[in-house]
Parts: structure tokens; C-alpha cells; sequence
């Protein structure tokens, strides 16, 4: 999965729905490349640097 933000990014994370952080790592630039393929189905939440900016549901 490609995140893209509009601002240099510095962090990025998943977050599943009761707040359980499954993915941190550091970015720069502001495209930054996440690998879910292992990650069980449920919804996430992106946070890219320390603020959320989307739900994802991987079926």
C-alpha cells in the first residue's frame, strides 16, 4: 500500500480499531510504501505523522 501526503513526512503507523499500533516506521519525503499483505483482515487507521488520515478495510 502507497500512503501520499501532502506534507514531508516524517512517521507513519497502523492503528487497528481499538487503538493497538500493528506497524511504525519513519518516512521521508512524501510518499512512503507499507506492506498489510501479512496483516490479518480488519480496519486500520493510517497515522502519518502523529495525525490520522485514513480508514483502511482489508477483507
Amino acid at each position: 500500500m502507497d500512503i501520499t501526503v501532502l506534507k514531508r513526512c516524517t512517521s507513519n503507523s497502523l492503528i487497528i480499531l481499538i487503538g493497538q499500533v500493528v506497524y511504525s516506521g519513519t518516512c521521508s519525503g512524501t510518499k512512503t510504501t507499507v506492506n498489510i499483505s501479512r496483516l490479518p483482515a480488519a480496519t486500520y487507521f493510517v497515522k502519518v505523522n502523529s495525525i490520522y488520515t485514513q480508514r483502511i478495510v482489508k477483507e
